[in-house]
């Protein structure tokens, strides 16, 4: 992999450089692979140096690489947004979590280390199938018929409604 920088640009207010590279390869490299070799050849910390993109076109093999590196992690951390430090910084993420194993005091006063728990997976039983009866027992287990619906009355008359009050109270 041939790589060279073509543009490297000083931001004092964000305290950082920009560095615009250009990577010469049969296939697309690695994030890993390009802060490595640019951060020996800006002479950079590997850490603090963040990769923007990785600009390639189908059937070049010339890549345009976009970086940011800082001077320190505080800046990069407070200038870079989340979704950039997570790209860029995975591996690493994980590694840490994987080392570090909690550790907890036993009733004896002891440490003891706890091993990692595996989530659990819950089997749900599995429900039998009903069982299918004959068709001929299906003809002869019909449900009884629904009553049929009330017919609605039509539209009553408040005049006709008033005599008939008038009537029940005489």
């Amino acid at each position: 992999m041939e790589m060279k920088i073509i543009q490297d640009t000083k931001n004092e207010v964000l305290n950082r450089r920009e560095i615009i590279a250009e990577v010469e390869d049969k296939k697309v490299p690695s994030k890993d692979e390009v802060r490595k070799k640019l951060s020996a050849m800006a002479e950079v910390d590997e850490k603090s140096l963040i990769i923007q993109k990785i600009d390639s076109e189908f059937g070049n093999p010339k890549m345009v690489i976009t970086a940011n590196a800082y001077s320190d992690e505080k800046s990069m951390k407070n200038v870079e947004s989340e979704y950039f430090l997570k790209r860029n910084f995975k591996v690493e993420e994980k590694a840490k979590v994987e080392e570090a194993p909690t550790k907890e005091t036993s009733t004896d006063g002891t440490t003891v280390e706890e091993k990692k728990e595996e989530p659990v997976k819950e089997t749900l039983a599995k429900e039998p199938k009903p069982v299918e009866t004959p068709a001929e027992e299906k003809k002869t287990e019909e449900t009884p018929a629904k009553e049929p619906a009330k017919k609605e009355s039509a539209p009553v008359d408040k005049a006709t409604v008033e005599e008939k009050k008038e009537e029940k109270k005489e």
